[in-house]
């Protein structure tokens, strides 16, 4: 048994130890900055009754002889104070895995600008690009031409010398040259290139053409490339394009708990690994009052025809917005509802299975049964249905089973976030004990303009008062037709023409909510 003066310097050590993890936790905790102060109360007086154990269990009798009461009491403060120091060490590395993740989703600067796709027909022998040695390849002129202008530098460098090009004046003359055989193989942005499949000519386009090769361009490189190449007088190699460049739309609030706010949410049309320009499959305005306590979800179909900023005001469909940047689309939604949109978050399909996944799932009611034209096997019942991620994405992604098609899915899209913020808001154990994970779970393929700040606000705010919130979902409507749009300006594509009544309807609807109001079923039917 240890005496007196060997004994003491051990205890001191270990309290030292102790104290030191409970303080990094402590730390982390307020760097995160999301507990309310009642929270943070119970935290600090719950690390100081631990200290205050462990004193106790090494110190107490220290000036007594040796027993075995003493001696036992010991080995259990031993082991209570490893146990309190490894949990405070694991759980400051939790908080700074989700300190690390936050930081990273509140990093709107995507590092991938795009992808140029090199396409073959699936027949074709070709399996590298060193195989096009020679071929000729279609290229766009005057739309998207920096991008191809870094594409067909890097096929020449892999190549070891220039290649032959024919040009075209857009998208579908290139598509039409790999069909008729005029050009072994065509340079087309992989986003632009999903725009094909929503025409009658090339209906076919996955099924007869394959991508051989894939090019990604950093944002810096685009830049760098824009500034050398940026056309004009001085660079005639690249002619001045025909896209506006939209800056920044969203103009944040002071107080993101204290005053009503707006988020686009765009659900990106790709299953890349981490996000890039694409079409915009989810367009939805999340209106919030946190005053209130009121939530109105607003969608507006991707086929929606309306002006594309970036094309000077030209008609498009909603879902090409997107291809410009999400500042594009925000500006666009703006104006169609004469508001300011304050945030924007944007996730692509696999960061949206996986937000579910870390959730634990979500129960989404649905008015119908139907069964699935997407994925075999899926039905979906009339009423309560508990989704995971993939079941949760075919939910969504669904229209062919309805009679009003694209408006039905919005709805549903709506249905599933609604269940989302549900889930999220609702105070449940699992979802604040995997909060780290599911932050983490988002990196790479969801991004928002929401600073780190603001999250912190609203958690706070949210675990402060738990509160309840309401949630109303409203839909803009119109009518389907065929038009040519800014995007495939060579050929008509279905559109969905406005509903000015239910434009106007959502219009009031939001500037109740950030009055104030509190919306009845009766106000979003």
């Amino acid at each position: 048994m240890f005496t007196k003066k060997q004994w003491l310097p051990f205890v001191i050590l270990i309290l030292i130890i102790q104290a030191a993890a409970e303080a990094m936790v402590v730390y982390n905790v307020l760097k995160l900055g999301m507990l309310p102060a009642q929270y943070l109360v119970i935290l600090f007086a719950a690390l100081l009754l631990l200290m205050v154990i462990t004193m106790l269990l090494l110190w107490l009798g220290i000036d007594k002889g040796p027993s075995k009461n003493k001696k036992i009491r010991r080995i259990f403060g031993i082991v209570f104070a490893v146990i309190v120091v490894v949990i405070s060490v694991f759980g400051s590395s939790v908080i700074e895995k989700a300190i690390g993740a936050i930081n990273k989703i509140t990093d709107d600067n995507s590092s991938l600008e795009a992808s140029v796709g090199i396409y073959v027909l699936k027949e074709d022998s070709a399996q590298a690009l060193t195989d096009l040695r020679g071929s000729s390849f279609g290229i766009m002129e005057g739309f998207d031409d920096i991008n191809t202008k870094i594409a067909t530098d890097e096929i020449e460098t892999t190549l070891g010398g220039s290649i032959n090009t024919s040009l075209y004046a857009s998208i579908t003359e290139a598509a039409q040259s790999l069909y008729d055989g005029t050009d072994r193989a065509v340079l087309i942005n992989v986003a632009y290139a999903d725009l094909l499949t929503e025409t009658e000519e090339f209906s076919d386009w996955e099924d007869k053409v394959r991508l051989l090769y894939e090019i990604e361009i950093s944002t810096e490189k685009f830049k760098q490339y824009a500034e050398e190449y940026g056309g004009g007088e001085e660079n005639p190699e690249i002619p001045d394009g025909t896209t506006v460049d939209i800056k920044d739309q969203t103009k944040p609030v002071a107080s993101i708990s204290e005053e009503p706010f707006i988020v686009y949410v765009s659900g990106s049309d790709t299953r890349a690994k981490v996000l890039k320009k694409s079409r915009s499959d989810v367009n939805i305005l999340v209106v919030v009052n946190p005053k209130s306590k009121m939530i109105l979800l607003l969608n507006t179909p991707r086929d929606y025809y309306v002006p594309n900023p970036a094309g000077n005001g030209t008609m498009d469909k909603l879902t090409h917005l997107g291809l410009y940047g999400v500042n594009n689309s925000i500006k666009a939604l703006a104006d169609l509802y004469d508001c300011e949109v304050n945030y924007y978050g944007q996730i692509n399909f696999t960061g949206f299975e996986k937000l579910i996944n870390s959730l634990g799932g979500i129960d989404v009611y649905s008015p119908k049964s139907f069964n699935s034209g997407n994925v075999k096997g899926y039905h979906f019942d009339k009423g309560w249905n508990y989704m995971d991620g993939e079941k949760a994405l075919v939910f969504v992604r669904e229209r062919y089973a309805f009679g009003d098609g694209d408006n039905m899915r919005g709805k549903n899209q709506m249905r599933v976030i609604s269940a989302i913020i549900k889930k999220m808001t609702s105070g449940n154990s699992k979802v604040l004990m995997n909060y780290s994970s599911i932050i983490d779970s988002m990196s790479g393929m969801f991004v928002t303009n929401l600073e780190s700040k603001d999250i912190e606000e609203l958690v706070k705010m949210q675990l402060g008062d738990n509160a309840e919130w309401t949630i109303k979902t409203y839909g803009v409507s119109g009518y389907g037709t065929s038009a040519k749009t800014y995007s495939m300006p060579k050929m008509r594509c279905y559109v969905m023409k406005q509903d000015s009544k239910t434009v106007k309807k959502a219009t009031d609807l939001i500037d109740r909510v950030e009055r104030g109001d509190i919306l009845t079923d009766d106000d979003v039917k």
